[in-house]
Order: C-alpha cells, then sequence, then structure tokens
C-alpha cells in the first residue's frame, strides 16, 4: 500500500483516444503531483471505443457510460433527463470504485457537475472535499434558479474551494451566501507557450486566431459573421485576410463555408503553440467565461488579445497592456478594420504591450505547487 496520500479525482473532461484534447490540462496537472498523491480518476466515457479503465503514467482512470451518442458532456445537449442519467452513473460508478475508506481527500474538477458526486462520495468516506472552479461550472451551469440550491450546498461542503480567477472566488462565496473558503489558482499554462521572437512585417495578410469549442457562448457565430462580412467588403480590408479555427462544434460548417478561414479541429498544446507564434490576434469574442486558459496562453507566448470584457479575462492583464475589448453591442468586423488600422506600427505597440504582462503566476508549475500545498493540508 502506497503511503502517498489518495486523492480521488472527478472530472467532467479528461483525454481519451476519440478526444485526446479534451480536459488535457487536468490531465498534466495531476501528472505533476502523481508523485505526492496516489492518484485515481473518474472520468466520462464520450466514446464507446473508450476503455472502461486504464492507467497512464502512475494515475489510473474509471470511465462511467452516460449515453453520450459520442460527444463530449458540453455539445451533448443532455436536458434533464440526460444530467440524471451522467450523475446517476457517476455517482454509481464512484460508489463502485471507492467503497472503502482510506483517508486522503476527494478533488472534483467543476463544482458543477462533479461537485455533487465529489460531496456525496467525501461524505461517505468520511474524507475533506476540494472543488476546483473552472468557469463555466459557476458562469454558466451552476447559476440557474433550479440549480443554485444544488450549487450553495456542494460549494458549503468544501473544505476548501480552488478557483480560476478572482472573478470564480467572488461567484463562489456569493452562491454559497456565506464566506466559504477559497484560493484562487489558475489553471496554469503548459511549458510549450512562452516568449517567441516575432518577426516585424511591414505588409502581408493579417493572421488571427481562434480557439475553443465552436458555440455560440465562445462567440463562433460572430466570428463566422464577421469574416463573411469582412471577405465580402474588399475595399476595407487588405489582402490575404485569415483566421486560424482551432476547435471542434456546430458552427464548424458554417466557418469552412469562409474563404481565407481554416479549420483544423482539435489540437494539442504544441500544436495551439505553434499557430500562436504564427498569429497576429487572438479572438474570443465570448458571451460568458471564467478565466479562460487560451488567453493566458496568448498572454505568456506576448500574442495580442481581442476579447470582451466577460469573467475574469480583464483580470489577466496589467494596465490591459496588448488587450482590445470588444462591446457586447459592437459588430466584430468593425472592431477588426479598426484594429487592422492600426497598421504594423500598432502591432508592434500591442507586442511591447504583451511584454509587460506579468506570467510566472500564470504557469502550470506554480498552479501544481498551490494544488499540492492544498492537498497536503487537508490530508493531514
Amino acid at each position: 500500500m502506497s503511503d502517498r496520500p489518495h486523492v480521488r479525482v472527478i472530472t467532467a473532461a479528461y483525454p481519451s483516444a476519440t478526444y485526446p484534447a479534451r480536459g488535457r490540462y487536468i490531465q498534466r496537472l495531476h501528472e505533476g503531483l502523481a508523485r505526492d498523491f496516489r492518484t485515481e480518476v473518474l472520468a466520462p466515457k464520450v466514446s464507446p471505443s473508450d476503455p472502461i479503465s486504464e492507467s497512464h503514467d502512475g494515475i489510473s482512470v474509471t470511465r462511467f457510460d452516460y449515453g453520450s451518442d459520442g460527444r463530449p458532456p458540453k455539445q451533448a445537449k443532455l436536458g434533464a433527463f440526460g444530467v440524471a442519467a451522467f450523475l446517476r452513473s457517476a455517482h454509481r460508478s464512484a460508489r463502485t470504485l471507492w467503497s472503502a475508506t482510506s483517508g486522503g481527500a476527494v478533488l472534483a474538477h467543476w463544482v458543477v457537475p462533479s461537485g455533487w458526486i465529489g460531496m456525496r462520495i467525501a461524505r461517505r468516506l468520511g474524507v475533506p472535499l476540494v472543488l476546483y472552479a473552472h468557469g463555466s461550472d459557476l458562469t454558466r451551469f451552476g447559476r440557474g434558479a433550479l440549480i443554485r440550491p444544488f450549487t450553495r450546498k456542494i460549494l458549503r461542503s468544501a473544505a476548501v474551494t480552488l478557483c480560476a480567477s478572482e472573478e470564480l472566488s467572488r461567484l463562489a462565496r456569493s452562491f454559497a451566501r456565506r464566506d466559504v473558503p477559497t484560493r484562487v489558482v489558475p489553471v496554469g499554462v503548459g511549458p510549450e507557450f512562452g516568449p517567441v521572437a516575432r518577426v516585424e512585417r511591414s505588409a502581408g495578410p493579417w493572421r488571427f486566431l481562434f480557439v475553443g469549442d465552436l458555440v455560440a457562448s465562445k462567440g463562433a457565430a460572430r466570428v463566422a459573421e464577421a469574416f463573411e462580412v469582412l471577405r465580402a467588403s474588399s475595399d476595407l480590408v487588405p489582402p490575404g485576410l485569415e483566421c486560424t479555427v482551432i476547435g471542434e462544434g456546430p458552427y464548424r460548417g458554417r466557418l469552412e463555408r469562409v474563404d481565407g478561414v481554416r479549420c483544423l479541429g482539435v489540437l494539442d498544446e504544441a500544436q495551439v503553440a505553434a499557430e500562436m507564434r504564427e498569429a497576429d490576434a487572438l479572438l474570443l469574442p465570448s458571451v460568458r467565461e471564467g478565466t479562460p486558459i487560451v488567453v493566458q496562453e496568448a498572454i505568456t507566448s506576448q500574442l495580442p488579445v481581442i476579447a470582451t470584457d466577460v469573467g475574469g479575462i480583464s483580470r489577466l492583464f496589467d494596465d490591459r497592456s496588448g488587450w482590445t475589448r470588444i462591446d457586447d453591442d459592437e459588430p466584430l468586423d468593425r472592431v477588426l478594420v479598426k484594429w487592422m488600422s492600426a497598421g504594423f506600427d500598432g502591432q508592434r505597440t500591442r507586442v511591447e504591450s504583451m511584454m509587460r504582462n506579468e506570467t510566472e503566476s500564470l504557469s502550470r508549475r506554480a498552479t501544481v505547487d498551490a494544488m499540492r500545498s492544498v492537498l497536503n493540508e487537508v490530508c493531514r
């Protein structure tokens, strides 16, 4: 029996052969903790070909079937009955997997839905619960009138809630209606991302980049509409305008039909980092966010950002250096025309501004260190 504390991880996303990039950062965090904690992961079984159990780098992974139809939870449109089936299946698997206590703790990534399962398992085993709020769990899924009482109960049951941003920490305390213990712990950017020596240009096409699920809440429709307008307005746009899109979702078909838009699907971190090195700006016209990891990756890569002021985005920037805000009622194509009108001299200024942003606290190493400290504290 290992003398390392036993950490039972419940997560709504984890990589598999079918979706190797889905929840990859969760995997990377726990790989960084594996030497200090005996880690077991419970995650959704997205594809019929995904194995029920497997082990990687000392971490055992068990998957539960929830009738996904081959789609991840966020894309499956489960509905009330589907969510209930998801929770029942996850809870049944957790009870089977962890039937006896051996100390340690339960760690649930995403307060909703994982936190509900984590709360019940932690109570049954008599061990502390640690929650990790990543964004959509509190900004979207946990705030509805019917769900909010459950969110409150989950948050109140935790020994501590790790929050990817100060905004999420504020939401957690607000939803709990009491001063529950929280700690701000950014998700952490991998070593693939970092400052690059960008080649200064005086001509050539502008190259934009979008990374995320191709859904309305991430602004995928807004990106498609903007580039449809721009491609039809050759008098306003320099020739060769490009937009690279990384991700999957229902808007991929529309985006692929726009001239100059290149859809690459889901890529791993090294591939995303390579695209960031070639881009002039990251686009993120989201309706709602927590503290998006892709913006943290852009900041670490010194890539200027064009994004809406939602969630914790503004707090990631020192004096908003390098960030161009998209107003809710402003057409994205107009924002981009104005952005490009500053020319390459303006781009040089934006890149120099990005260099002023502090990045050490955004590193994955800092996140792993913070998680290790919290887990050691609650597992005493």
